[in-house]
């Protein structure tokens, strides 16, 4: 693999000291992209809409409830703590969206969902809902599909992708 990108790897070995392994790669210096570092994204939604939040971590939950409510200020934002808890809110509420974590300590977010599409009535079973993860491998996306999660977003998300990915799903 370092031949095909056109580098070098050297060893250096001592019997009783170990091995060190060196690793050469041609790299061209690129400029950095131009970011716009604060895009403005407009709510085209004027109804209210009704999310649900679920992660484990209260500092995740703040970081997305501030960057949903600085783009989409009319939102109405539940959270849940965990897997539990977002099930428990899931049966009993209508949300035009629910933002799901996939890695919690009691139930995965795809184990939730699974949950809903299989106990809750028409049309609470029908809620859409969108992966938040950092952990993007083909079989997790396989296992988002099958339980219907319509759209998997990495971690750390980016606030601009996070409201067009709602407004895109809620309208």
């Amino acid at each position: 693999m370092i031949k095909n990108l056109g580098g070098v790897i050297t060893l250096r070995s001592q019997l009783g000291w170990g091995s060190t392994f060196t690793v050469n790669l041609p790299i061209q210096k690129a400029d950095a992209p131009i970011v716009n570092i604060h895009p403005q994204v407009i709510q085209t939604q004027q109804d209210e809409i009704y999310l649900l939040l679920v992660d484990d971590h209260a500092t995740n939950r703040l970081v997305a409830s501030a960057t949903i409510k600085q783009g989409l200020p009319t939102a109405r934002i539940d959270e849940a703590r965990n897997g539990e808890e977002a099930i428990e809110k899931m049966k009993k509420n209508h949300y035009d969206l629910v933002l799901m974590d996939l890695i919690m300590p009691d139930y995965s977010g795809i184990d939730v969902t699974r949950i809903i599409r299989a106990e809750c009535p028409q049309p609470l079973c029908d809620v859409k809902v969108v992966a938040l993860t950092a952990n993007m491998a083909d079989y997790v996306v396989k296992a988002c599909l099958e339980v219907k999660i319509l759209q998997l977003l990495p971690k750390p998300f980016d606030r601009e992708v996070l409201i067009r990915t709602i407004l895109q799903h809620v309208t």
